[in-house]
């Protein structure tokens, strides 16, 4: 707090003076504050950079305007729409049955259907191959990373439906930003058994593949 001439305390500025008197300062509009030509504030923006799925988008808008279309199918997503080659030839009912979840069969085989069909449907334009490659092989990790080790360790079917929701699916929705290619949930859930149709996941533990993952 400061004295002016009269010896009398000064009250601070209201929000509204403090508006007149930046206005006043020759018309200057400033962020922060201005204290006349004794303060110089440089300040620099820059630009973000943008995410792959972002850079993928833009391609996409790109080659919509066109009439290229892609035959064959970049190496990644081939990887995820083949058979690994641990695979045993069962199907998708069979593993399923395997790991307790037969009840989920029929939706499970719609689900599947519906997703390779979209899937295969975007396929025609590269960007879209890289974007469901890249969404194949997040659905993968996550998978790998936070539900197989509940499944090996018997946990509760709740308990892993809960973790996929929250560790697969939704990083997985959040992760497509702006969804150019309007995925939904069951979607997503979809290509998660399309993936277990080609053994890149398990939903029970083999002990004849143990030696050959």
């Amino acid at each position: 707090m400061s004295n002016n001439g009269n010896n009398r305390p000064t009250l601070p500025m209201s929000k509204s003076d403090y508006s007149k008197s930046s206005a006043n300062q020759r018309g200057s509009t400033v962020s922060g504050g201005q204290a006349g030509r004794d303060l110089i504030r440089n300040e620099t923006y820059y630009n973000a950079p943008l995410s792959t799925i972002t850079n993928l988008y833009n391609q996409l808008d790109s080659e919509s305007s066109g009439d290229q279309v892609i035959q064959s199918k970049v190496d990644d997503l081939e990887y995820f729409l083949t058979e690994a080659e641990y695979s045993v030839g069962r199907t998708l009912a069979e593993k399923l049955k395997d790991g307790g979840r037969e009840s989920d069969i029929r939706l499970a085989t719609i689900q599947k259907e519906r997703a390779s069909k979209k899937l295969h449907r975007h396929s025609t334009k590269l960007s879209a191959q890289k974007i469901y490659a890249f969404i194949l092989s997040k659905i993968h990790s996550d998978f790998r990373t936070y539900i197989t080790p509940l499944i090996e360790q018997n946990y509760d079917k709740a308990v892993i439906e809960e973790r996929i929701s929250e560790k697969v699916i939704e990083p997985t929705i959040g992760y497509l930003e702006s969804n150019k290619l309007e995925l939904t949930y069951d979607d997503i859930r979809g290509l998660i058994y399309l993936l277990t149709g080609n053994c890149h996941i398990e939903w029970t533990v083999y002990a004849d593949l143990s030696s050959d993952i």
